[in-house]
């Protein structure tokens, strides 16, 4: 067969696979999109297929890790939507993942080839295997991020990756199986025994013959490639793209604190009377942590008593049975709660006016006694209100939340006190989350997540109690706000793209004194009327200004249980980032 044909063939080989590949896991993708991706997948092809055309002594078996990591970057996203895809329906298309592993072949076996025969040197040999090394980390990362949940990386999983501490990466570590840790570790293990195997393995290329016009075409087609490789194609790759666009949100967020000040000059805000607007008294809001209470016993009494002091307490405190929370993980749940902005105004976080803010326009000295501590690499939107407040700590006496009551001895009761305490709650894992004598269920199994979750609640309701009754007998206490930042299901590993209703399902309580009641008629009487209707807790900011009693420019009274004027209703309701109405909750007959 001539040469020329020879190569024709080749060429429409590559192409078929390639092309072919892309339509097998791109099902659906319409007329317009074949033909503009049919067009695409023809460079990519011959980029793929040049050095075969080029040098007589190219085989594949010198390329084998190139092949490997190509092959790597163009299949594994592409592949896992379409499996989601048969599960959950949708039209997935990820051309530039495909078109990627074509021209990162070509990148790769050029730049081995100019290295074989100029630049045979050990940190150049180095270099390229280490880039070796991180192109082979991202596609078997994703790999293994399906395997444990199921699906594809999302931004939800990436914003928990950006957001997670080295202390809180180990433990959830230790929750995952030996069998999952084992692989995971394989995986890695093989592939660097593997590239420190080739160190050598330039020297066992064939002497290339490199003539000046192979030379020129070399030092054209390999910056050019490379160049379209890495910074206009992986870019725009599935797994890349999602890091780049949550990194492009916190970079938004950290405009939070450039803007604050300037969005404070808008602020306006006037007292309604009543006790808060005189005398000295405390409100303390606490924030939980995967709290579901599907799980408490004061919220569905055919539950196990997880929560004794509560329960004792039900004719006292209001108890509001239909909260949900308006996300399934920390970060975009609380930035929404703290802030005027919510899923039903759509505000931007970095240029809403906080909880903190108000408070302080109230008069409230503020405070802010965390047990989470400040995660991840990035200040969260959580961090950047907190340290608005006048006194902000992390941690306490105890790496159990006991330890923040020790904080709460520091407030002076002769001023009004505003306080935010965010515990660990039911944090996973369960069982770190309470001391030993707070054992109560074991489960036969070896995991015990069910029992570990209920002993959780148990001590999370002790806690409570003790920084409540702290509070009433020496701080002045004028109202006690809890409820979780979002619920969980323990009978589940934890997943950053968690879509069921259980994980929305969360606790809310509110205490009101005898004198904040006698002197706010009004807030008091609209808050028990309101004790069974439904809410986000994107809505806890409108709440806690109402509950201060002011009127604000930054203040919907609409959205706030705390008045008469509250909207919601289980028709209008949302949670799940706003992708759920609360009606198709399948607990509700509970």
């Amino acid at each position: 067969m001539p040469k020329y044909l020879k190569n024709i063939l080749v060429f429409l080989v590559v192409y078929a696979i390639i092309f072919g590949f892309y339509l097998h896991v791109s099902p659906n993708i319409g007329d317009h999109a074949f033909g503009l991706h049919s067009r695409r997948f023809i460079p990519a092809a011959l980029a793929c297929t040049l050095p075969y055309f080029l040098f007589k002594e190219f085989s594949l078996k010198n390329f084998k890790m190139e092949l490997l990591l190509s092959i790597l970057w163009a299949v594994t996203s592409p592949y896992m939507a379409y499996l989601a895809s048969l599960k959950s329906g949708g039209n997935p298309s990820l051309p530039y993942d495909v078109a990627t592993g074509a021209y990162l072949f070509s990148t790769l076996v050029f730049a081995k080839i100019l290295i074989k025969r100029y630049l045979d040197f050990t940190i150049i040999k180095l270099s390229y295997y280490l880039l070796q090394l991180l192109l082979f980390i991202v596609p078997v990362f994703h790999i293994l991020y399906y395997l444990k949940f199921g699906h594809s990386m999302s931004g939800n999983g990436m914003m928990v990756i950006f957001q997670t501490n080295p202390a809180e990466a180990a433990e959830y570590l230790s929750s995952l199986s030996w069998q999952y840790l084992a692989s995971a570790f394989t995986l890695l293990a093989i592939f660097v025994l593997i590239v420190f195997n080739n160190l050598s393995s330039v020297k066992f290329l064939p002497d290339y013959i490199l003539t000046k016009k192979k030379l020129i075409i070399s030092c054209i087609v390999l910056p050019a490639v490379a160049y379209y490789t890495f910074f206009s194609l992986i870019p725009r790759t599935q797994f890349v793209r999602i890091a780049i666009s949550t990194q492009g949100y916190f970079n938004a967020v950290e405009e939070y604190g450039t803007l604050h000040n300037e969005v404070l000059k808008d602020l306006r805000v006037e007292s309604n009377g009543g006790v808060l607007s005189y005398s000295s008294n405390t409100i303390i809001m606490v924030i939980g942590e995967s709290a579901t209470r599907n799980y408490m016993k004061a919220f569905y009494d055919d539950n196990d008593e997880t929560t004794p002091w509560l329960s004792s307490k039900k004719e006292d405190f209001l108890l509001f049975k239909n909260a949900y929370s308006c996300a399934w993980n920390t970060v975009p749940a609380l930035e929404h709660a703290l802030t005027e902005a919510n899923y039903y105004n759509n505000k931007e976080f970095n240029r809403s006016i906080s909880i903190i803010d108000m408070a302080k326009k109230a008069g409230y000295k503020t405070y802010w006694f965390s047990n989470q501590g400040k995660i991840g690499i990035h200040d969260t939107p959580i961090t950047m209100v907190a340290e608005t407040c006048d006194v902000a700590k992390w941690g306490g006496t105890s790496r159990y939340d006991e330890g923040l009551l020790s904080h709460l001895t520091t407030v002076n009761p002769d001023e009004k006190n505003f306080i935010v305490m965010h515990i660990m709650g039911s944090h996973i894992d369960y069982n770190h989350r309470y001391p030993k004598e707070y054992q109560i269920w074991t489960d036969p199994d070896t995991t015990g997540r069910v029992a570990d979750y209920k002993n959780s609640l148990v001590y999370t309701d002790k806690v409570l109690q003790d920084y409540f009754e702290y509070a009433e007998k020496n701080l002045n206490l004028s109202a006690f706000i809890y409820f979780s930042d979002h619920g969980t299901d323990p009978n589940r590993s934890r997943d950053p793209d968690e879509t069921k209703f259980i994980g929305l399902r969360i606790p809310l309580f509110i205490y009101l004194s005898e004198t904040y009641k006698q002197n706010n008629p009004d807030i008091a009487d609209a808050l028990n009327a309101n004790q069974d209707k439904f809410f986000s807790n994107d809505l806890i900011y409108n709440l806690v200004c109402g509950i201060l009693n002011i009127k604000s420019n930054h203040y919907n009274e609409e959205e706030s249980l705390a008045s008469s004027k509250y909207k919601f209703t289980i028709d209008n309701t949302k949670a799940g980032l706003g992708t759920k109405s609360v009606k198709d909750d399948p607990h509700l007959d509970m």
